[in-house]
């Protein structure tokens, strides 16, 4: 059963007048379980930008920062209370992910709001040990950053400490997946932020990449095609950046143009969130449809959203609930 709520306007409301986004971070706070990321897509409306800059928040419920448009991180408190500290990133910060293991908190600046052209390209590397909603002593910085190209989605797989960044690029050419080791660019060891990543070439418009590491696959929706590209992470992580390919990855069909997704872990089944020609999740067995294995790939369920544009997703496996944020400033949670 979907349940569409409403609880996403007044904080959109709130950040456009504010230019933080304190306030929808505390809101998928609430709702998200035991999400460890989100992120938002680069091309729709502002309102929808602005309530769902990526957000991202530790297992055990602790807050970290948010991205606030200005270069810089709001870190709330909690639901509808003050804003505690900020930390100073790149141009056009957007999306964020945190590796636990490592206590770092990666920052992809590289937003492109109509008031602000120029994202920097970069991922921030920051230390979230001392810059959280109970101690923003070191929030201060500086933050060390690694050059990518317009990242638009970052995923982690904690198992080999490898960074994933989606790479946008001009909506006309196909796009390109950034990959580094997260275990030499972290909070405690930046020896390796100077390197340059290897680029995976993907499809046109790559947005809210994920993970799926009990199936070595990095599912890359291609926001401007009816495809996701599936990364093999047993060949192409931190550890063989060597085994990264040249040409395009394996490729999963869906109905709509795919914006997000999020894996069931225990139920070993990917929900890829959708727009456009279909407006809801496609769902398929991470099985038998990943970087290694096609076989189920034809073979796809769907959700209709009653949300206006599925966007960002989680699951919480916990309480068999997948969570989509829309474009029409609201959350949809269907029972699973």
């Amino acid at each position: 059963m979907g349940r569409h709520v409403d609880w996403v306007r007044a904080a959109a409301r709130v950040a456009g007048r504010s230019g933080e986004i304190v306030l929808a971070a505390a809101v998928v706070l609430l709702c998200a379980g035991n999400a460890e990321a989100s992120y938002h897509h680069p091309v729709h409306d502002q309102a929808s930008r602005l309530a769902w800059g990526g957000f991202a928040r530790w297992r055990d419920g602790g807050r970290i920062p948010s991205p606030a448009r200005g270069g810089g991180l709001g870190v709330p408190f909690g639901f509808g209370s003050a804003l505690v500290g900020s930390a100073p990133v790149g141009n056009g910060p957007a999306l964020t992910a945190v590796d636990t293991a490592t206590h770092t908190l990666y920052v992809g600046n590289g937003f492109n709001l109509a008031g602000n052209p120029t994202g920097e390209n970069t991922v921030s590397v920051i230390d979230l040990r001392h810059c959280h909603a109970d101690d923003v002593s070191r929030c201060t910085g500086p933050w060390p950053k690694i050059t990518v190209a317009q990242p638009s989605g970052i995923a982690i797989d904690e198992r080999t400490h490898t960074v994933y960044v989606s790479n946008f690029g001009d909506g006309v050419n196909d796009g390109t997946v950034s990959v580094f080791d997260g275990a030499t660019c972290n909070a405690q060891n930046t020896s390796g932020c100077g390197q340059t990543p290897a680029t995976v070439p993907v499809g046109i418009g790559p947005v809210g990449l994920f993970a799926d590491p009990a199936n070595h696959t990095v599912y890359v929706p291609n926001a401007l095609q009816q495809e996701s590209s599936m990364l093999d992470s047993a060949t192409c992580n931190a550890t063989h950046l060597g085994g990264c390919p040249t040409s395009p990855p394996p490729t999963v069909t869906v109905p709509g143009n795919p914006d997000s997704g999020a894996v069931d872990r225990s139920a070993h089944t990917v929900y890829m969130t959708e727009y456009g020609a279909f407006n809801g999740w496609s769902v398929f067995d991470a099985n038998t449809c990943n970087a290694t294995v096609q076989s189920g790939c034809g073979q796809l369920g769907a959700l209709t959203s009653e949300g206006f544009g599925a966007d960002a997703a989680q699951v919480d496996a916990a309480n068999d609930t997948l969570y989509t944020a829309n474009f029409d400033n609201t959350i949809s949670a269907f029972d699973l």
